[in-house]
């Protein structure tokens, strides 16, 4: 995934989505976070997909190229978890 498609999952609107949307939504936005971190495929992947940069020659030097953007990945992420508590509580009870 790179940094511009991040940047869009960044643009759906949530408040919504069916539960079965949200969900699928959710873990695109939990790959984008984990990707904008380096923490699936590592530091030079992160690099690839636009999201860090290199500040210099050494092998630990690498800064993030949108500081805002892992945080809002993280924040909307957050936002769809309790989305998707919200629509599973409705169905319980539409259950009962």
């Amino acid at each position: 995934m790179t940094a511009n498609t991040a940047k869009r999952l960044l643009e759906k609107d949530i408040s919504n989505m069916p539960l079965e949307k949200l969900q699928h939504h959710r873990v695109s936005l939990l790959d984008a976070w984990r990707e904008s971190t380096g923490e699936y495929y590592g530091i030079p992947q992160a690099v690839r997909d636009g999201f860090m940069v290199a500040i210099s020659d050494r092998a630990d030097s690498y800064t993030p190229k949108d500081k805002w953007l892992t945080y809002n990945l993280k924040c909307v992420y957050e936002e769809a978890c309790r989305q998707e508590k919200k629509l599973l509580r409705k169905m319980k009870g539409d259950c009962l």
